[in-house]
């Protein structure tokens, strides 16, 4: 039987105006349905044990793996027999972090999780208590309305996506003018929005900016011109599908965002030097 990721809305459970935040603890006495959603996860490990596979990479599970996930990453969670996984979960709108142009660089930073760096990793004894503290201060501020619970909130989540950051054994230097506020709106858009009818017309509409102007920012911030950007999201969308599902491959290509599977497949070898058949049995 095919086998496809679910996509769970969450956006629709809050209201105009709410802070898009949400946490709580959860306990998994079996394994998760394959999915994926509009905002991205943070969790950690409390309890028990299993595996998760996360964009078709499998890792496994236990009292202090993290996990963060950016929007529309797939994942499934499988508990060990007769073990159930409790976890502290909280999912966000990637703008809580991204609406501060101060944040820009830990945006940056989380825009690279599942490419970059790994999007897990299994924490030391002090930081696991650390960042269960933060948890829990969080889940309280959530659960009362007190003044100032929304800006404690961000803080306390920056604080711990800060902490998951800093738990990689990885460089992430970033040059001094890699905070430009603007150009960080637009990579934000476009990865929300990578598998849709994405082209620099839409950005100059969406951003009020000239098609030149987006060119020479991404030129001077990224590195790389928008369309080489855009192609590195929907492939590496393609490769997380092909490992983590079993849809045909031209469904694939549709999914990522490509019009046509001829375009798909030639720019999917540029990518990875094999065919997307040949990455499946490669890899899976």
């Amino acid at each position: 039987m095919t086998k496809f990721p679910e996509y769970q809305d969450v956006l629709g459970k809050f209201q105009k105006g709410q802070l898009p935040f949400y946490i709580s603890v959860n306990t998994l006495h079996s394994s998760s349905l394959l999915h994926h959603h509009d905002f991205a996860e943070l969790s950690l490990v409390i309890e028990g044990s299993g595996h998760e596979v996360l964009n078709g990479v499998k890792h496994g599970m236990q009292p202090g793996t993290v996990s963060f996930l950016l929007p529309h990453h797939i994942h499934e969670i499988h508990n060990d027999s007769g073990n159930c996984i409790r976890t502290y979960c909280c999912m966000f709108d990637m703008n809580i972090i991204f609406d501060s142009p101060i944040d820009a660089g830990l945006g940056k930073m989380l825009l690279g999780s599942g490419q970059i760096y790994s999007s897990y990793v299994n924490l030391r004894e002090c930081d696991i208590a650390k960042l269960s503290n933060i948890f829990d201060e969080m889940i309280r501020e959530f659960q009362f309305y007190l003044p100032g619970k929304n800006s404690l909130i961000r803080a306390k989540l920056i604080e711990a996506l800060t902490l998951f950051i800093r738990a990689h054994d990885h460089s992430f230097d970033l040059p001094a003018h890699s905070n430009n506020t603007k150009t960080m709106d637009i990579l934000r858009y476009i990865h929300l929005y990578y598998a849709e009818e994405l082209t620099l017309d839409r950005l100059s509409a969406q951003f009020e900016l000239s098609v030149p102007h987006i060119c020479r920012l991404f030129k001077e911030h990224v590195g790389e011109s928008f369309l080489e950007y855009l192609h590195q999201l929907r492939i590496q969308s393609a490769c997380n599908l092909l490992l983590s599902t079993s849809m045909p491959i031209a469904d694939i290509s549709v999914e990522a965002g490509f019009e046509s599977y001829r375009t798909f497949s030639r720019v999917f070898q540029q990518h990875k030097g094999v065919t997307p058949s040949n990455y499946r049995t490669q890899h899976k």
